[in-house]
Order: C-alpha cells, then sequence, then structure tokens
C-alpha cells in the first residue's frame, strides 16, 4: 500500500516491468492513471477484507460445528477469493496493455527519429562533424543503404 501511495506522487515515467504484478492498482499508478489504480485497489481491498471476514467466520462456525454454516460460509470465502484474485488479474491485464503502448510510442518515436536521420537526404552545405568533409549545398547524399 506504500508502494502504491509512492506512485501517486511521482510522474508518470516509464515503468518498470516488475510492476505489472503487484497488487493495489500500483500497475496502473506506474503509468499515472490514477483513477484506475483507485478503483483496482479498491476493488481488491474490499476483496480481501471480505474474504477476511469469511475465513473468520468459517471457522468459528467450524469450531461451533455448525455444519450447515460453515459450508456456507466456505463458499462465501472461496467466492470473494475468486473475486480478490480477478481483480489483480484484471489490473495485471491492464497494466501490461499500458505498458505494451508505452514501449510501442516510445518505440515508434524513436523509429521516426531514426528514420528521419538515417533514410532523409541531406542538403546541407557542411556535412556532420563525423564525416569530417564539406558538402556543396543541395547535394542530396543519403546513407544508410
Amino acid at each position: 500500500m506504500l508502494l502504491s501511495l509512492w506512485l501517486l506522487a511521482t510522474p508518470a515515467q516509464a515503468s518498470p516491468a516488475w510492476t505489472l504484478v503487484v497488487p493495489f492498482g500500483v500497475p496502473q499508478f506506474a503509468h499515472g492513471k490514477r483513477k484506475r489504480g483507485l478503483l483496482y485497489a479498491g476493488l481488491q481491498a474490499v476483496g480481501l477484507s471480505a474474504s477476511a471476514v469469511a475465513t473468520l467466520r468459517t471457522y468459528g462456525y467450524a469450531s461451533a460445528g455448525n455444519d450447515r454454516l460453515y459450508l456456507t460460509w466456505r463458499m462465501i470465502s472461496a467466492g470473494t477469493v475468486a473475486f480478490t484474485a480477478a481483480a489483480w488479474f484484471a489490473s495485471s491485464v491492464d497494466g501490461s496493455r499500458l505498458h505494451q503502448l508505452e514501449l510501442e510510442a516510445h518505440g515508434l518515436a524513436q523509429g521516426a527519429r531514426d528514420w528521419d536521420r538515417w533514410h532523409h537526404p541531406l542538403t546541407f552545405s557542411v556535412a556532420p562533424t563525423s564525416w569530417g568533409v564539406a558538402l556543396p549545398p543541395g547535394l542530396g547524399i543519403t546513407h544508410g543503404r
């Protein structure tokens, strides 16, 4: 939970991949999606709380010997655990999608910069300093291919 609060205060940047499997909305907070992060954190907190209550009631009815209520609360406990796991899974899938979009955006931007640098004709009067030669204007030299 402290990690979630810390991520709320930090600006959205390229997030590390390990944040994709952390519960309580951390993947969304890592990508700057605070509303989604709070939604997933809330769903998981409610599910975890309901699971704890159901589990405690299950043990209480088991020790009292009330089989009917024991089985009822055991099923409720299993349902709340499944709900919490589903919310965590949905958070991880959503975080993975956000991470993929972030990587694609970075890759497309980097690809566009590489394309501009290597595939457009050079139309300046002095070549880059790494070549160390002066070219006449409008020579139209391409390099890279």
